[in-house]
């Protein structure tokens, strides 16, 4: 048996989470009192910058995942919970918030190199 593992790196990952498209993925697996405390985490939320005792004016922030905060590497593993169904049942998926690592295993050197194409491709 032959193993090969791969990383997947996204860059500023937590700023990619919609809370829409979160809302879409745990709407029918969580009490919605939980939904609502969730979205309300997520929604809502406004920044300004400070540089030299000057700040910008407030602006909304319409995504992202608190990151430092206790829930955000939670949330973001929830939103990115699909991915074994991407890459079917010939590749398994093990990850934590960001870090995701792809192990494909084959029989024999070509059946791992074709499979590692495959699923390279798709993610």
């Amino acid at each position: 048996m032959n193993t090969a593992v791969y990383s997947l790196d996204m860059s500023a990952a937590f700023d990619l989470l919609k809370p829409d498209c979160f809302l879409d993925v745990v709407k029918n697996k969580l009490e919605p009192g939980m939904v609502r405390i969730l979205m309300d985490f997520l929604s809502n939320r406004r920044y300004t910058v400070s540089v030299g005792g000057k700040s910008s004016s407030h602006r909304n922030l319409d995504r992202g995942c608190v990151q430092g905060s206790v829930l955000g590497p939670s949330l973001f593993s929830i939103y990115c919970g699909n991915l074994q169904e991407a890459v079917g049942n010939e590749a398994w998926i093990t990850s934590y918030a960001d870090d995701t690592y792809v192990i494909v295993s084959g029989n024999y050197q070509d059946e791992l190199s074709q499979k590692l194409k495959k699923h390279c491709h798709n993610t």
